[in-house]
């Protein structure tokens, strides 16, 4: 994923590389809703890891991020997705792919 120049502010053009836009998705991970005053900025992933198993939304989890990290938003089209897999007896993993890099999604994170 490249995210070569951001503007910041005053105008001055910012290099990002890609451990600085997974950094910023491990934050959002990790941080539960409404973990900022008057913000939604968050994922409270304890509880979408508590779901049953096909009450998961992928769909909703990735607007999410892109709405909470909109350099998220400036990815090619289905680049990001999110990976599940079972485990026995009732178990499920859940990673966060961003174009093509592997990110466990995890109880920790939310803790």
């Amino acid at each position: 994923m490249t995210f070569t120049k951001v503007t910041g502010g005053g105008g001055q053009e910012l290099a990002l590389t890609s451990n600085d836009v997974f950094d910023m998705v491990n934050h959002w991970l990790g941080t539960p809703v409404n973990g900022y005053l008057g913000s939604r900025y968050g994922q409270n992933v304890k509880s979408m890891l508590q779901k049953p198993l096909l009450a998961v939304s992928a769909d909703g989890f990735i607007r999410k991020l892109k709405a909470d990290v909109p350099i998220i938003g400036r990815a090619a089209p289905n680049t990001i997705n999110v990976l599940q897999d079972t485990t026995q007896p009732d178990g499920l993993n859940l990673y966060l792919e961003i174009n093509g890099t592997v990110i466990p999604i995890t109880n920790e994170q939310s803790a």
